[in-house]
This record gives C-alpha cells, sequence and structure tokens, in this order.
C-alpha cells in the first residue's frame, strides 16, 4: 500500500510545532541552560609581598563529563571574564608560570550556578615548585644581576632633557630611545658622577624611536657591554608571564632597578608592568640571564590604579640602525675622549640658604636683564628659592587674615619649614648657575595698525594679536675673552595661549636654558657677554649683550655660603 504523503506532512508538522501548552516549559529550560558569568583573577606575591596580576595566562575549563573545553587568557591586569553553562568545572592551567624562582600552576574543581561566580587563583590556591637554577634563566639572582650589569647602564643628556642607555660595544656605542636626544645635535653621556663625554649621534630613528650613539673608546674600556638577545632567533627572546627587570640612571641619584613580569609580545614591543622611573626611559631591559631584549620607553599610568604599565622597545628594532652606526663609524672621526663640565656633588648649604633668605629681599628683577629680542634671567640656588619663600608669604599673609579672630587657632604654619630635610631630595640645591633667554612676544604689525586705526575713530579694535618675535637655536656665554662651556645646554618648549578681550596669542618656540658651574661667571671676569643665536640664522649671532656687572656680582655673592662651606674663598 503506497502512503499518504500528505498525512505523513501535516504529521510531521505538528510534531515540530508543538501546542501552546508546551511551548512555555520548553522556554525555561532554554532559560535555566543560559550562560554564567564567571570572572577569573589570577595574582602571585613578589619577595616584597607586592600583589602582581600575572596577565596573559592561559586557563582551560573543561566541564564534567563532556569533552569540550573553554579556553581563556587572563588580559595585563591578570583578570578574564568567561560565560559558562551551569554544571562542574575543572579549571586549570595550560602551562605553568615560572616567577622569582619558583613555578605556579592552579587545578580547581568549581560549580557554575545560575549567578556570578568570582574565581581567585592566587598562591594560596597553587600548586608550587621551586625550580632548580638550570631551568630558570641563569639561575643569577637581581642582587647578583645589578652589581654585574650596572656599570653598563649610563646617563644621557640631549638638549631637551635627559635618560638612560646603555653601553652595547667596546668601541663606546651607546643605545637609548630616540626621543631622549630628540632631533637636536647635542648628545652627553654620564658614565658617573665626575665623567661626562661628548656624544656623536652615529644613527636615529623617530619611528622606532631607537638611537645609537658614539663616545670615546678609551673613556669606556673598563666598562662591560650588555649582552643583547639574538635578532635572528626563530625562539621569542622572553614569553609572558616572565620575570624581567631593567637598570636606570635617572638624574643625580645612583643606579636603580625595577623589576615586573612580561605581559605581552607584540611584533615591535614588549608590554610589561616594570616600573619605569622619571630618567630611566632609554635604559636596558633584561631577561633573568643577564640577556638585554628592549630599550625602556614609556609608562602608561592613565585609569590604572597601580604603577600602570610599560612599554619597550624590542632589540630587534634597534639592527638596522647598528648597520648605520657601523657605516657612520667607518667614514666618521672618532669623538673626544676630552672630558665636559659636571655639577658639582657637594649640595648648596641649607643654613647658608636659609640665612640669606632671611636678611636679603629677593627680587627677580634684579636677576633679569634684556637682549635685543631676548629676555634673559640667572638663576642660582637663592632666586629660586626666594620666588617660592615670596609666594608662601603671600599665602601665609591670607592665611593670617581668616585667622585674625580671637577664637582662631595659634599660627602653626613655619614659613621656612619646607627647608628641613631638602637636603636629603636629590638635586634640591643643585649649586649652579642657569642663564634662561626666553623669546619676547610682540605684537604684530597688521594687528597693531587695525587696532589703532579703529581707535582713531572710537571703536573697538580687537585683542592685541601677539606671537614671539623670535626663536632660540643656541647661545655663548664668555667669561672676559674666553667662551664657557656649560655643564649642560638645554633647551625647554615654552608656549604662550590666551584669548581675552584684550590679548589673543597661540604660539610657541623654544628658550634657551644653559647651567653653568658656580664659579665661572665673576667679578674676575671683568665683564660677562651672552651671545645668542636664533632658528633664522643659526650661524650668525642674532643678540650680542653684556650683563650689568651688578647682576654678576649678585650672582657670585649668592654662592658666597657655598664657597665657604668647601673651603673655597668668598672674596671677588
Amino acid at each position: 500500500m503506497q502512503p499518504n504523503h500528505g498525512f505523513v506532512r501535516r504529521l510531521r508538522a505538528v510534531l515540530l510545532v508543538p501546542p501552546s501548552f508546551l511551548v512555555f516549559p520548553l522556554i525555561l529550560g532554554l532559560l535555566a541552560q543560559s550562560n554564567t558569568t564567571v570572572h577569573i583573577e589570577v595574582t602571585l606575591v613578589d619577595a616584597d609581598l607586592n600583589i602582581k596580576p600575572v596577565p596573559r595566562h592561559a586557563l582551560l575549563m573543561s566541564r564534567a563529563g563532556q569533552g569540550e573545553v573553554t579556553r581563556a587568557v587572563t588580559g595585563i591586569n591578570g583578570k578574564v571574564d568567561v560565560q559558562l553553562p551551569p554544571g562542574e568545572y575543572t579549571v586549570k592551567s595550560e602551562r605553568p608560570v615560572e616567577f622569582q624562582g619558583k613555578s605556579y600552576t592552579w587545578s580547581k574543581n568549581v560549580t557554575v550556578a545560575d549567578r556570578d561566580l568570582t574565581l581567585e587563583l592566587s598562591v594560596d590556591s597553587a600548586t608550587v615548585e621551586q625550580l632548580p637554577p638550570a631551568s630558570s634563566r641563569g639561575g643569577n639572582d637581581l642582587p647578583s644581576l645589578f652589581k654585574i650589569w650596572q656599570n653598563s647602564v649610563v646617563t644621557v643628556w640631549g638638549e631637551t632633557g635627559h635618560g638612560s642607555g646603555f653601553l652595547i660595544d667596546k668601541r663606546g656605542l651607546i643605545a637609548t630611545n630616540q626621543h631622549v636626544v630628540a632631533n637636536f645635535d647635542y648628545a652627553a653621556v654620564q658614565l658617573d658622577e665626575n665623567t661626562k663625554l661628548a656624544a656623536r649621534i652615529v644613527a636615529r630613528s623617530p619611528e622606532r624611536d631607537v638611537a645609537i650613539l658614539w663616545v670615546s673608546a678609551e673613556r669606556v674600556s673598563s666598562m662591560q657591554p650588555v649582552k643583547l638577545a639574538s635578532v635572528n632567533s626563530t625562539q621569542p627572546p622572553v614569553v609572558e608571564g616572565e620575570q624581567v627587570f631593567t637598570i636606570g640612571s635617572p638624574l643625580n641619584q645612583r643606579k636603580v632597578m625595577t623589576t615586573g613580569i612580561v605581559s605581552k609580545m607584540e611584533a615591535r614591543a614588549i608590554i610589561s608592568d616594570v616600573n619605569i622611573n622619571h630618567g630611566n626611559s632609554g635604559g636596558p631591559l633584561f631577561t633573568m640571564d643577564g640577556t638585554v631584549i628592549g630599550i625602556t620607553t614609556f609608562l602608561d599610568t592613565a585609569g590604572q590604579g597601580g604603577p600602570g604599565i610599560s612599554g619597550i622597545v624590542r632589540i630587534e628594532e634597534a639592527k638596522p640602525l647598528l648597520e648605520q652606526a657601523e657605516n657612520a663609524m667607518r667614514s666618521g672621526e672618532a669623538p673626544s675622549p676630552s672630558l665636559l663640565p659636571v655639577e658639582p656633588n657637594r649640595p648648596f648649604p641649607v643654613e647658608g640658604l636659609k640665612e640669606l633668605l632671611r636678611t636679603r629681599p629677593i627680587n627677580v628683577k634684579d636677576y633679569s636683564t634684556a637682549a635685543g629680542d631676548y629676555d634673559v634671567l640667572f638663576l642660582t640656588p637663592v632666586v629660586a628659592r626666594g620666588m617660592e619663600y615670596q609666594a608662601e608669604q603671600a599665602s601665609l599673609k591670607e592665611r593670617s587674615k581668616r585667622n585674625s579672630k580671637a577664637a582662631a587657632a595659634p599660627e602653626t604654619m613655619n614659613p621656612l619649614s619646607e627647608f628641613k630635610n631638602w637636603e636629603e631630595y636629590v638635586g634640591e640645591y643643585r649649586p649652579v648657575v642657569s642663564v634662561r633667554a626666553r623669546p619676547k612676544l610682540a605684537e604684530s604689525f597688521g594687528s597693531a595698525f587695525s587696532r589703532g586705526m579703529a581707535a582713531y575713530y572710537g571703536y573697538y579694535g580687537g585683542p592685541a594679536k601677539l606671537h614671539f618675535k623670535t626663536d632660540f637655536f643656541r647661545m655663548r656665554v664668555y667669561c672676559g675673552r674666553d667662551e664657557v662651556v656649560p655643564i649642560h645646554p638645554g633647551k625647554v618648549e615654552h608656549r604662550a595661549s590666551a584669548n581675552t578681550a584684550a590679548v589673543k596669542v597661540n604660539d610657541a618656540t623654544y628658550e634657551g636654558l644653559y647651567t653653568f658651574a658656580p664659579d665661572v661667571l665673576g667679578p674676575h671676569c671683568g665683564f660677562v657677554r651672552l651671545d645668542i643665536y636664533s632658528e633664522k640664522e643659526p650661524n650668525k649671532v642674532a643678540e650680542s649683550t653684556v650683563v650689568p656687572a651688578k647682576i654678576i656680582q649678585r650672582i657670585w655673592d649668592d654662592f658666597a655660603p657655598f664657597r665657604a662651606a668647601n673651603g673655597k674663598d668668598t672674596k671677588h
């Protein structure tokens, strides 16, 4: 008998579309199987008892009775959220985490119900194994590594700032970040507090943020070049979760070591939680066997509650620049071994500074002069602290007015309280003279003309439109007929921005900030002359001025306590 095909089709439709009284239980069953969010956080504790997130750690979640496995990887903060249907699960590490000579793995059974679950994987819940020295990178402890490599790290000076660098070749090659030396020609390398050398920039790349400097091989002969990771290896120089460290050379401080773990390996960069202190940019990033795998570059603290995330240029990025440096060395003259001036390593005496501020009013105008289109200011520790002292006194005066009522609490603020322990802050009392040359602002001809015409006819001509009259390129300072070599020929970006009914300005320029030893500018010079060059004509003196003798005398008098403390004649 032939089947009734119409009846079969109708029967199939009934079976596929259940009656309405069956639909609601089916929906409830589907809802019961909806996913639950599992919040996972993986952390470890370092030797200093600091909690460290474990980034890029892979976890496998297998459900009991089923073959499927869910894989999740923690982010930079050591956290990850996973959507799982309710059930019994085993959560375990895909591979161990090696941290400070130990291996950590996690394996934990959890029940996922219909509510969000927080799963914390820490040292307490980990299986911990002590790694034998052979299985860890190098087996060296941090104090030993610091002792070995600290002298390979140097301070690098550019015109707009300073950073760190490291010796990569016995012939005098130093690697650093390009932004430390920027696009200017001046660079210097300071090996220690007494040894500073002129450096030649033989290769740089703003795109890679890498620069290679060349200094006298004679002066670095006793230093040990760092070991660079192989750039031709098919294996990555470091894996995510591995411990690393850096050594920096901040200004006026001893070498500083900081540690962290690798969060992520990018094609051109390494992401880590290693703390890059101010002045450490351009330093080396080491693995635990003392191999350099990158150049420390930046610290991103935006939105971070902790120390932030650091970016490190991978050492592979330096390879093309090393080839450029080799070519420059073959065709260029070796840098001079002559030493450059350095800052005195003795601080300005605190008591002498206090006494000068108590007995002599400080007026910035007494340290200022004009040089054509530039305003020049001479800064000493006395005038710098004096300006702060005057600002403090003004605020105290206002505070005293508020508290003049009989019921007010007695005055407790000591105007000199900030001097307490200042000598402990590195670099606060730098016994140096800084000469600042800042381009002046001026109104444009068109603005002045239109406003003058408007005023003539009794109208408001709008705000004065200002701009910088010139730019700063470099400065030469003479004590009598002899040129004085600065400790640091610096530049500071200076911006002027205002939009009011009276003034409108939006312009930027560089101002010079040159630093000199405290005994090079004084009455013994006979006269002190400044020659200032502009960017428009960098080889021609734009302004030349002789500094008033009374300013030079004030500068000399400011350093009398410093000379007395160091057993030097304080007379003219």
